[in-house]
């Protein structure tokens, strides 16, 4: 029997609810069910193997976002930077299982990566398509933490060309 078939069978007795506003309550569930399944799949059924799956791509994640602080701040914030986004214990324990925690991480900060690429380092067309498959995965879980993340984009941009040009606004 393949490992991940009893997941398969609760998103199927999930997704018969009658009503679509019950659909779209269980939508994030079905979502973790599904990653839980597509992992079994591929590297069997330890809980282990799957918290640890989880917290090295939320780890890369978050990496990824140091590295966009890195690049927008002075030298000498680098150690706060680090401490701040890879050592923060509500993230740090959050981000470590399988939860929507954990998998709104492994795709936000790659989010913030790609916003980094196509606006500060001029590469649109990868930093976008970043943006595209990592938000797509946070939509799947948690698609209203994308509105703030979305405003907090546009005031970055609208400060960072600002401070640049000499006018004042």
């Amino acid at each position: 029997a393949w490992p991940g078939a009893p997941v398969l069978a609760n998103i199927g007795a999930l997704s018969q609810d009658t009503s679509p506003m019950q659909r779209l309550r269980h939508a994030s569930r079905l979502t973790l069910y599904a990653f839980t399944a597509v992992h079994q799949a591929v590297f069997g059924t330890t809980r282990f193997g799957l918290s640890l799956f989880v917290a090295a791509f939320s780890l890369a994640s978050k990496v990824a976002v140091y590295l966009v602080f890195r690049e927008h701040f002075p030298a000498q914030y680098r150690n706060r930077i680090a401490v701040a986004v890879l050592l923060l214990p509500s993230a740090v324990f959050w981000s470590a299982a399988l939860s929507k925690e954990g998998v709104l991480w492994m795709s936000c900060g790659w989010v913030v990566y790609g916003f980094h690429i196509a606006f500060f380092k001029g590469r649109m067309a990868a930093g976008l398509g970043i943006m595209a498959v990592a938000g797509f995965f946070a939509a799947l879980v948690k698609a209203y933490v994308l509105i703030p993340m979305a405003l907090g984009f546009a005031v970055w941009l609208y400060w960072k060309r600002t401070s640049r040009s000499t006018r004042r606004v």
